[in-house]
């Protein structure tokens, strides 16, 4: 009888010969990539396969050249791909995953755990089971594949920065979002896209992306895909979820006004995850351009800064009161004006605050040169409009309502409210209206004559509370680090104008100091 071969995934294959049927395993796209020696050490590699209670070995038996291509071969087993069962209902898919779900748990009791799912690397034979087939082999097979069959079946499950039970759960919950809310929650026209996805973006929860999901489960799912590498659900979790799942139910009626409200706030946070996906995008393409502008313009800001400008420019305080350079000092936080900031004070007093406007000025102007918008609104501003509610693309920044009175001579009391903008990984309950930190803070100041100016010697914070809103209910504890997107090591540690000349040709900042 003639060999009969029927590919049933890419890189798979069935193979009929002699009576009898194989499953083959595509090892080389060419015979001569293939050193027949090496076959010694592929039969050493072998594959699980689940029946009721018991794990068995799914063993290769040869090495086969099929029009000009290597294939290993094992036994056959007629069954579903998980590549098929994804695109299931998932009622009826549920099942499926909790049976790969129990291998996966007996495989990890007898220390024999896998490092990835691979869609077309998981077999659901007729007969009941489960079938894992090698996962070398499929590594190997997803190294053969290319164009649009390699990232639907390899790709889109796996996270390269996890290994073990932390990338199955991973997968796992990859698996669920896609089956519940029909998508994949990290998509991308190439695997680097998708990559880069799941290491940067947040995923929406499954809950908004399909409002009727019950939120446990989204949760759950979204506890899966957290980036932590030292956070992990235990594939034993996902068993008794998934089986209670299968039993309760996991979507629950909702009305259309429920309905609604899930959708508005699905769509605020793509925008947020776009926005940030984007600029963080945006600083890892540019990485070297802004390495490479910011060593050359050390060099001219070295000159014109330290040299012309110190001798030729008098300080923007010359000629101003004590209160008056007390006033500039802070106005210019709003301003976002590190220089102006360096004129009122002595070298290295006030320097965190400095370098946190600088880095927010940073942030500003890559915003409005990459996206056309800052991102940001003056906290002066904004509390004279009466503090309206923000939009998801907008955060609140600077200080307002403030207030100078003179202790003794040379001595003044600086209070007034400053606001800074949410990390990002912080919540915000929808019913906030805000989604800043607002301090009230009260700073003593010390002055002294220098020539014919005045300037500030020393800055002393002497209190700093939490701004309560009149429902008492206080805003999140103020983050360490103030940028809702942290600048790169090589941004934080150059002054603003640095950087100015590459993201907005054209609009460059001259030195003030």
């Amino acid at each position: 009888m003639e060999k009969q071969v029927i590919t049933l995934s890419p890189g798979i294959i069935k193979i009929h010969e002699g009576g009898n049927d194989y499953l083959g395993i595509r090892i080389s796209g060419r015979k001569k990539n293939f050193a027949v020696t090496r076959y010694a050490d592929i039969r050493k590699i072998h594959g699980f396969i689940l029946k009721e209670d018991s794990v068995e070995l799914w063993k290769i038996l040869g090495v086969k050249e099929i029009n000009g291509e290597i294939y290993v071969y094992g036994p056959y087993y007629s069954g579903k791909f998980l590549s098929e069962i994804i695109n299931y209902p998932p009622e009826k898919a549920l099942y499926y995953i909790l049976i790969l779900v129990r291998i996966l748990v007996a495989l990890s009791a007898r220390s024999a755990s896998l490092s990835k799912i691979y869609c077309n690397g998981v077999v659901f034979p007729d007969d009941g089971g489960t079938l894992i087939l090698p996962v070398q082999l499929m590594e190997r097979v997803a190294d053969q594949i290319s164009g649009e069959e390699r990232f639907p079946v390899f790709l889109s499950l796996n996270n390269p920065a996890f290994s073990g039970d932390k990338n199955l759960s991973f997968a796992l919950g990859v698996i669920l979002y896609r089956l519940l809310t029909g998508e994949y929650p990290f998509k991308g026209s190439t695997e680097e896209e998708v990559h880069f996805q799941m290491h940067e973006k947040e995923a929406i929860p499954p809950h908004l992306k399909s409002p009727g999901i019950k939120k446990e489960v989204s949760e759950f799912i979204m506890d899966a895909l957290k980036k932590e590498e030292d956070k992990a659900v235990p594939l034993s979790e996902w068993s008794e979820k998934l089986e209670r799942w299968i039993k309760e139910g996991f979507t629950e009626t909702l009305s259309e006004q429920e309905k609604d409200i899930l959708q508005k706030k699905a769509l605020e946070y793509e925008k947020k995850a776009t926005r940030i996906l984007r600029f963080r995008t945006f600083l890892l393409r540019n990485k070297a351009k802004i390495v490479i502008t910011a060593v050359i313009l050390v060099v001219v800001g070295w000159f014109s800064s330290s040299i012309v400008k110190n001798a030729l420019r008098p300080p923007l305080t010359a000629g101003k009161s004590p209160e008056e350079v007390i006033e500039l000092f802070y106005n210019s936080i709003n301003e976002l004006n590190p220089q102006a900031m360096e004129d009122c004070v002595e070298r290295g007093v006030a320097k965190e605050l400095i370098n946190e406007v600088t880095h927010l000025y940073v942030i500003n102007r890559m915003r409005l040169a990459y996206e056309g918008q800052t991102g940001f609104i003056v906290a002066d501003e904004w509390v004279k409009n009466g503090r309206p509610a923000l939009s998801p693309e907008t955060d609140v920044y600077g200080i307002a309502n403030l207030s100078i009175v003179s202790e003794d001579e040379g001595t003044f009391i600086a209070e007034y409210e400053k606001w800074l903008p949410v990390s990002e990984n912080e919540t915000i309950e929808a019913e906030s209206p805000v989604k800043s930190v607002g301090l009230i803070r009260k700073d003593r100041l010390y002055l002294r004559r220098k020539k014919d100016y005045w300037i500030i010697y020393r800055i002393e914070n002497i209190d700093s509370r939490p701004y309560h809103w009149p429902d008492n209910r206080a805003p999140k504890k103020e983050k360490s680090a103030i940028p809702i997107i942290p600048p790169p090591d090589i941004i934080r540690t150059l002054p603003a104008v640095l950087v100015v000349s590459l993201l907005a040709p054209g609009n460059t900042v001259s030195p003030q100091k």
